[in-house]
């Protein structure tokens, strides 16, 4: 990935580690529920190998790791990666600095493989896709990909509306303003460094990454976001099974 967006997530290992990738501070319970869904959603088992890439410090991995036999958590930020394995580390993961469009590992080496809450902000559609594929290609067949937690572009007007409703009182005046403000007015701040919601992220559309992959022989499954994590209105779970491709 560029080397602008790496500096970005480098700064993000000043903030606090329940705050960086929702922006609000999250209890355990957050954390275990968002474990959940990503167990669901990939069939885990006891026995699996699992892929977990861009495991931050490792706050939904570690209760991840317990449903399987190992995990190797992968960021590209060596400082998450570090606070994991000191802070987090559940005594069944192996920890590895990598960029999630470069994985460092044989094709066909996990039964399930883990991108979540990762792809809209790896910076270009086309290093996303090249970060899906990268997926599949060290999955065993018949294994199972999870593209979790995506910003949906077919979503994207409800994107607003969610951000409002979860914000603090202060954050949602700053949304109001921001709302108010003509397009001409948001132009010319955007080049002094404003982003409005949702700028920052890169979004794809669920129903053509479904199609995409189906097309490439995959069994492939879009489906909603659970209703109480963050960015449910607009965000979606892509499940890629290898069985062919």
């Amino acid at each position: 990935m560029t080397e602008l967006w790496k500096q970005r997530f480098q700064n993000w290992v000043e903030i606090a580690p329940e705050k960086r990738s929702t922006g609000d501070i999250k209890d355990e319970q957050y954390f275990q529920s968002v474990a959940t869904n990503v167990a669901r959603f990939l069939q885990l088992e006891k026995n699996d190998f699992l892929l977990d890439i861009g495991a931050d410090s490792g706050l939904v991995t570690r209760y991840v790791a317990k449903r399987v036999s190992r995990v190797v958590a992968v960021d590209f930020v060596y400082g998450q990666v570090r606070d994991f394995k000191n802070d987090r580390n559940p005594g069944n993961a192996d920890f590895v600095v990598a960029d999630a469009t470069q994985i460092p590992f044989f094709s066909n080496t996990f039964e399930k493989v883990c991108l979540y809450n990762i792809l809209h902000v790896i910076p270009t559609k086309e290093l996303g896709l090249d970060a899906i594929k990268n997926c599949i290609r060290v999955c065993k067949l018949g294994g199972f990909v999870l593209v979790g937690d995506f910003a949906d572009a077919d979503k994207r007007r409800f994107m607003w509306q969610s951000i409002y409703s979860s914000s603090s009182k202060l954050r949602k005046w700053r949304l109001l303003i921001g709302r108010l403000l003509p397009r001409w007015l948001k132009r010319l701040m955007k080049g002094g460094g404003y982003q409005a919601a949702g700028d920052a992220f890169v979004w794809h559309s669920g129903r053509e990454l479904k199609e995409f992959f189906e097309m490439k022989g995959y069994q492939v499954e879009l489906k909603n976001q659970l209703k109480n994590l963050s960015g449910s209105m607009y965000r979606s779970n892509l499940i890629i099974r290898k069985s062919g491709g």
